[in-house]
């Protein structure tokens, strides 16, 4: 909503959300005293009318006119971040329902009959609302994909599969490091940490011997004791 005008004659710290600018800050820092610093991140900026705005950002120091520049790449992530809060909150709609229903069953003294369909029902309303996140899953336009411990696809929708140039029925259950060369994916573990969200880009192989750049946000999942679980 900015005209070029007012763009360029403010400072580029006034577009990003206060609670986003000593990130934004720190890392240019780094950039320029040649600090390695993620390669992407998310920030939020301010539109005209003050509300914010998510955007993914990457960057990269060159030579502009004989003084070290940044060059940075920007891409609107407003509805991917909206999907995946609205993801979120199913989810933990989902985990109440569970501890909700299982109180419920451990205080209450009744016959075994009614234990019983009082458990079919809660697998049926659970069933539903799985049924509704994947439907959310699918539509998503950015590929989503679920990998275990031993390194098997668990999970995925259309556009992870599209990506891979795949049925989702024939990935499940293969290893993923079937479409990497063993040196970058190996690479790529060693850069990941297992309890952050990161990005990296990857080259992928296909079955049919085609080779394209994929960006990667892993994002670490834990189970019900907090140990590793993909």
């Amino acid at each position: 909503g900015y005209s070029s005008e007012e763009v360029a004659a403010a400072s580029y710290i006034e577009f990003i959300a206060p609670e986003d600018r000593p990130v934004v800050s720190e890392g240019i820092d780094k950039c320029f005293q040649g600090v390695q610093t993620p390669t992407c991140i998310e920030i939020r900026l301010i539109r005209h009318d003050q509300t914010y705005f998510w955007i993914e950002v990457r960057s990269t120091i060159i030579d502009w006119e004989g003084r070290p520049a940044l060059l940075v790449f920007a891409n609107d992530i407003t509805e991917r971040k909206r999907a995946e809060a609205e993801l979120l909150r199913y989810q933990n709609h989902l985990e109440e329902l569970v501890q909700q229903r299982t109180a419920e069953l451990s205080e209450a003294n009744v016959q075994l009959n009614w234990e019983i369909n009082e458990r079919k029902q809660m697998e049926r309303s659970l069933l539903e609302q799985s049924t509704f996140l994947e439907n959310i899953i699918s539509g998503i336009q950015e590929g989503i994909g679920i990998i275990g411990t031993d390194e098997t696809i668990q999970f995925c929708n259309r556009a992870f599969a599209f990506i891979f140039e795949e049925e989702i029925e024939r990935l499940l259950g293969e290893n993923v490091r079937l479409f990497f060369d063993e040196a970058d994916w190996t690479h790529f573990l060693q850069q990941t940490d297992s309890r952050s969200v990161t990005t990296h880009e990857l080259p992928l192989h296909t079955r049919h011997s085609r080779k394209k750049y994929i960006q990667v946000t892993a994002s670490p999942r834990f189970g019900e004791r907090g140990e590793f679980a993909g």
